[in-house]
């Protein structure tokens, strides 16, 4: 939030760790910096938030249909667990998502929607991600589930409504 201390996502983690419980951060800006140094378990930035981190505010915008944009976000979710992050999901909108842990990187093509409204799309991604995994699912189920999630959200016209059943049937589009 406005005014939060610039480590006060490292400090979470920190917090969260201390007490046996995983962390996933989503953040931007010094925020996400401070917090790598604190290794979450899942960092989960857009590709701009990455880039950001990693380069700087000079990094060159992309758009999502752009062929730079996967391997923009595949190089950016390695270096995000280079510097601390368990695993990371670097989103780039409507291509997709890039999953890195310390022993893969994948590229997970985002569902293909009629496009209504797409603010706030990593929101759900994010929801279905942590709920996923915490009934005991592996993270590529969970990343499936997590991109149907934002898919089925950015099909409505208000930010952040999902409809489970629709979520369901894009996991099964997906091939999940």
């Amino acid at each position: 939030p406005p005014g939060a201390p610039s480590d006060g996502c490292a400090r979470l983690v920190r917090l969260a760790h201390s007490r046996g419980v995983r962390a996933l951060v989503d953040t931007a800006g010094p925020q996400l910096a401070a917090a790598l140094e604190a290794r979450p378990d899942v960092a989960t930035p857009n590709l701009a938030e990455a880039e950001g981190v990693l380069r700087g505010p000079e990094t060159l915008p992309v758009e999502d249909a752009s062929t730079e944009a996967r391997p923009r976000a595949l190089e950016a979710a390695s270096e995000f667990v280079a510097r601390g992050a368990g695993t990371a999901a670097v989103t780039a909108g409507s291509a997709g998502v890039a999953v890195a842990t310390g022993s893969e990187r994948r590229w997970v093509d985002a569902a293909r929607v009629v496009l209504s409204n797409p603010i706030g799309a990593g929101d759900p991604l994010v929801a279905a991600l942590v709920g996923t995994l915490e009934r005991g699912e592996d993270l590529h189920r969970a990343v499936l589930i997590g991109v149907a999630a934002a898919a089925a959200s950015v099909e409505t016209n208000v930010a952040g409504v999902v409809d489970p059943e629709r979520v369901q049937a894009i996991v099964g589009e997906l091939g999940g």
